[in-house]
């Protein structure tokens, strides 16, 4: 059978979460950040990711989660905030 390392460390998946976090953040400016998903490879290895929005009860804050998935399975999640901007 085919041997990655890489492929399966779980730290990873961790690390795609952080990029695909940050590259939707800052292709927006945290503006028009809207529900999205995609896949991202890294090392070799493809995960499809979600990012999600959902409200707060703070009205100017949105909670924005990136869950990244590889086979159907979650391997990592992140979580931020982002103020809105007026």
């Amino acid at each position: 059978g085919e041997h990655r390392v890489f492929g399966s460390h779980p730290a990873l998946a961790g690390v795609a979460a952080d990029n695909v976090m940050a590259l939707n953040l800052a292709s927006d400016q945290g503006q028009d950040l809207r529900a999205r998903s995609g896949t991202y490879e890294l090392a070799g290895t493809e995960y499809d990711w979600t990012l999600a929005l959902e409200e707060t009860p703070d009205p100017q804050l949105t909670r924005v989660t990136v869950t990244i998935e590889r086979d159907e399975r979650e391997q990592a999640r992140r979580v931020t905030f982002v103020r809105a901007r007026s």
